[in-house]
């Protein structure tokens, strides 16, 4: 359908605002929907097999790749979508204390957009992206989400993640990931210049009989603080789960000495760039 209904020449407008645009940024919400069995509905505001969400927030962001955007060099363009996230303030949905937690993008369905200098806590939600025809960037500006390029790289790298992420076993992430993150927000293990936690699991991800958590850090105030932590907090999990499952000694190391080929092997749980 999409194929047949695509037209030789695009709309003048929509080739010239698609070349604006580039992943992560920012537009003023265009009018969203979402499908839905009323008689089951999940939502408190789904209303009916089609639940419109006209000015729901009042922003959304860019999740397709940049190449896919503006499709240059195609000598076709047949991509007349884009991928959708809504923006918006969070602060009123916020647990205490979980705010440094959402700046560092330690909850993995929400992305901190830290360019945005209206009052609040402004995230992308990425638990609902959505389809729009590229028609809807005609007379839209772009808006920058972050306030640093390495940030656009590390949202690339979170989306990407995402679509090739197994499923973890429920097991593991209920007894070590989740703990573990508790114990961060707590305080009990420093959270400063943390940057990405991982996991290697063995045998399969989605049936795990030993787990080993990687911490990779940038300018750690006290890596010897860090490491003692770690240490204490895997000790003390260990004991806690027995026999289950064998949760091995906690890896701390620099996020510079940590290698493409590793990373291609473990199992991002959390990205706080």
């Amino acid at each position: 359908m999409i194929t047949s209904a695509l037209p030789q020449k695009w709309p003048p407008k929509v080739l010239d605002a698609i070349k604006l645009f580039r992943q992560g940024h920012l537009i003023e919400a265009p009018p969203a929907a979402y499908a839905a069995n009323p008689a089951y509905a999940i939502l408190s505001c789904t209303e009916g097999a089609l639940t419109t969400l006209d000015s729901a927030w009042p922003y959304a962001m860019i999740l397709t790749q940049t190449c896919d955007i503006c499709e240059e060099g195609a000598r076709q363009l047949k991509k007349p979508f884009i991928d959708l996230a809504p923006v918006y303030d969070f602060a009123a949905h916020a647990l205490p204390g979980q705010d440094a937690q959402i700046r560092r993008n330690g909850i993995k369905h929400l992305v901190s957009v830290s360019a945005l200098t209206e009052p609040g806590l402004w995230v992308a939600d990425l638990r609902l992206n959505y389809p729009a025809e590229k028609s809807v960037l005609v007379d839209k500006r772009p808006m920058e989400a972050f306030g640093a390029e390495s940030e656009y790289g590390a949202l690339a790298e979170r989306l990407a993640d995402r679509a090739i992420r197994p499923a973890l076993d429920a097991k593991a992430q209920s007894l070590v990931v989740d703990e573990f993150e508790a114990a961060v927000l707590a305080g009990l293990i420093p959270g400063a210049g943390i940057v990405e936690v991982r996991a290697n699991v063995s045998p399969t991800w989605d049936n795990v009989r030993a787990i080993e958590l990687i911490v990779l850090h940038v300018n750690a105030p006290s890596v010897s603080a860090l490491v003692e932590a770690t240490s204490e907090w895997q000790l003390s999990r260990a004991a806690a789960i027995g026999a289950e499952l064998t949760l091995l000694p906690v890896r701390v190391e620099p996020l510079s000495e940590f290698s493409y080929i590793d990373g291609r092997a473990t199992y991002l749980l959390s990205d706080q760039r």
